[in-house]
């Protein structure tokens, strides 16, 4: 398909090409805009409806949202959108079909979940982003699982420090007990500000 002289003209104009790097440029993203719009026609021809529209179909999909891919070609890498998400009627309402990226399911202990807390009602950008970015019960195992370790270290140690023994167990197991409560209890504290309320 050939382009009159008069159009280039017109395009070097509206485009301000003033350089090889200026057309190369241009190229790339006229480029993506046609492969793009090639690629939603092919869609629709798929689908036999337009995006949002149904037309007369007796279908309860409704497309609708995009992805991002990036596409490599001679001009270089560039990205493109595409149509991806799908819905289906529930009684009146749209349902998206979505699915989690990250299907693991993590064990949430008692820091995880003081922790979650604290994002909730402290930093709720945070806490809100991510949940979007599906980040969060990951998140919240890792910080248990580290708080754990740390306890479990910062009590031996402390112990070790204070003396606190298994032969004063078996002498004075009330004694041992109150000390190992008294450590335990500052250990937790340094946990919790270290790990759980810090960020």
């Amino acid at each position: 398909m050939a382009v009159a002289k008069e159009q280039i003209r017109q395009i070097i104009s509206q485009n301000n090409l003033n350089s090889v790097a200026d057309v190369y440029s241009l190229l790339k993203e006229s480029f993506k805009d046609i492969l793009q719009e090639l690629m939603e026609a092919e869609l629709d021809a798929s689908l036999g409806y337009e995006k949002n529209q149904k037309g007369d179909l007796l279908t309860d999909n409704k497309r609708n949202g995009h992805s991002q891919k990036i596409l490599k070609s001679q001009y270089g890498e560039f990205q493109v959108e595409y149509m991806e998400i799908t819905y289906h009627w529930e009684g009146d309402y749209l349902i998206p079909d979505l699915k989690l990226s990250d299907t693991t399911e993590y064990q949430i202990g008692k820091y995880g979940r003081m922790r979650k807390r604290f994002l909730e009602e402290n930093h709720r950008g945070i806490y809100s982003h991510m949940i979007l970015s599906e980040t969060l019960w990951k998140h919240l195992a890792e910080i248990d699982e580290e708080c754990n370790g740390m306890m479990d270290r910062l009590v031996r140690q402390m112990a070790k420090k204070e003396g606190v023994t298994e032969q004063l167990k078996s002498d004075d197991w009330l004694c041992w007990l109150q000390k190992m409560n008294s450590i335990r209890s500052r250990a937790e504290e340094i946990v919790l500000h270290d790990l759980v309320y810090s960020l």
